[in-house]
């Protein structure tokens, strides 16, 4: 203890037990100066591999010895932690043993800050990604293995945690594959377990960041050990889970899987079985509709549709069905459904017509904007009787109206239809749109 490094003398060091080992700050300053003295070649700037010098073949020869003690291990790959712009010239000639490392019993249980200071040099080498079948490997492996520690029974650290999965993913995207059975042991932890909300969540989080970066929600040639009916169900499952965020969270990866199904389809690409989750997904909220879960049915759409909107087409009738009972924020979440499609409804207007004015007249301001953002997506699409009907309603509930969003969108309906209605054989239309649209300009 005598001769640890004083922090308040080294500023620029994380005094842990590493760092305080007396030997750091004298190599450190050794890599500052071999790195002054002896730049690295000009082709290490681009995607190329050059020859590191001597002295770092021999620090990856003892990175790599087996039988040196765990302790040479760590402290080696410490100087890389605090020097990573010295190692990264050479990350192809690193990343090998510093993926060994990673895997290796030396760094500890969990995604410990070790662990996590060695992946964060990892993501800040921009060319450092697994090449060859036995790199790939290794980030296969790793991968896993974070998957498994990722689990927390707290939020922050699960983020923390998904979020530097996140980072790696989109540098490694299409160099690695990730055991599946993992997520889908989490994906099905019961619900009676304490641990069950995490777990799935976790779960869930992960299957976003892969599916937004490429990989499919399960992968026939890579996944074939995994019974995909029930991978599938242990997915949607999730859809039944007593907690909202759970459930919210499933639908949306349900979505992304979606949209991936749909862009392969686009490119005449193999889907790996979405259809079938198409249709486990479907059968799914039918049976939410059948037992009347209506918030729970029109969360999971609304998840659904953030993604992959197209969805939601063979089910508005049943919407419009619940609409009447809706109220609040499901009544504003309904209505921003039909939004999202109201161009691709054939019947809208023969549903909404006789609600429309208590639409317009509900004193909630997320109702009355979803309700003109609804009319003004499709200004050619309401009849002249309609807008005749609507108008005395809208001019109550809005000329007046105390949120400024209401009235721009209100005025912006009024002028939408009179583009669309103004000449012609409307004239009663237009007469009657010039008094609120005067009035506009004085607003």
């Amino acid at each position: 203890e005598a001769h640890a490094i004083d922090a308040a003398k080294w500023g620029g060091l994380e005094m842990d037990a590493i760092n305080s080992n007396p030997c750091m700050v004298a190599l450190i300053r050794l890599l500052d100066r071999m790195h002054r003295l002896f730049p690295p070649p000009a082709a290490a700037a681009a995607d190329e591999a050059p020859t590191p010098p001597k002295w770092m073949e021999e620090l990856m020869g003892v990175l790599a010895d087996r039988r040196a003690h765990p302790n040479v291990h760590l402290f080696v790959a410490k100087l890389v932690v605090n020097r990573p712009e010295v190692f990264e010239p050479y990350h192809r000639h690193w990343l090998s043993p510093l993926l060994a490392l990673c895997l290796s019993p030396a760094v500890g249980k969990g995604i410990n800050y070790f662990l996590r200071d060695l992946l964060l040099v990892l993501v800040q080498w921009p060319h450092a990604k697994p090449v060859g079948d036995a790199q790939e490997q290794q980030a296969s492996e790793l991968m896993d293995l974070l998957t498994r520690y990722a689990f927390y029974d707290k939020a922050p650290v699960v983020r923390a945690n998904v979020t530097l999965m996140r980072l790696l993913v989109e540098r490694w995207a299409g160099r690695f594959h990730l055991n599946k059975r993992i997520l889908m042991e989490l994906l099905s932890v019961p619900e009676s377990k304490a641990a069950a909300k995490f777990a799935r969540l976790t779960a869930l989080q992960v299957l976003g960041v892969l599916l937004a970066n490429g990989y499919p929600l399960y992968d026939t040639a890579r996944d074939a050990a995994l019974p995909v009916y029930k991978y599938y169900e242990a997915v949607l499952g999730n859809l039944a889970h007593n907690r909202k965020e759970v459930y919210c969270s499933a639908a949306e990866v349900a979505g992304v899987a979606l949209r991936w199904n749909e862009e392969q389809r686009r490119q005449r690409m193999p889907t790996h079985h979405g259809d079938l989750f198409e249709k486990q997904l479907s059968e799914r909220v039918l049976g939410m509709f059948a037992r009347s879960e209506v918030d729970r049915v029109l969360r999971c759409l609304d998840a659904v549709a953030v993604h992959h909107p197209p969805f939601l087409d063979a089910h508005f009738n049943r919407v419009f069905d619940v609409f009447p009972a809706t109220y609040g924020e499901f009544r504003a979440t309904a209505l921003g459904l039909v939004l999202a499609r109201a161009e691709h409804i054939p019947d809208l207007w023969e549903h909404l017509t006789p609600v429309l004015p208590s639409l317009i007249a509900q004193r909630d301001d997320d109702v009355q904007q979803k309700t003109l953002q609804m009319l003004l997506s499709v200004p050619d699409r309401c009849p002249p009787p309609l807008v005749l009907k609507l108008l005395p309603a809208m001019r109550a509930a809005l000329e007046e109206h105390p949120s400024s969003a209401c009235r721009a969108l209100y005025y912006d309906v009024l002028m939408a239809w009179h583009e669309v209605h103004c000449g012609g054989e409307h004239a009663e239309v237009e007469a009657q749109l010039k008094v609120p649209l005067l009035h506009g300009l004085c607003d």
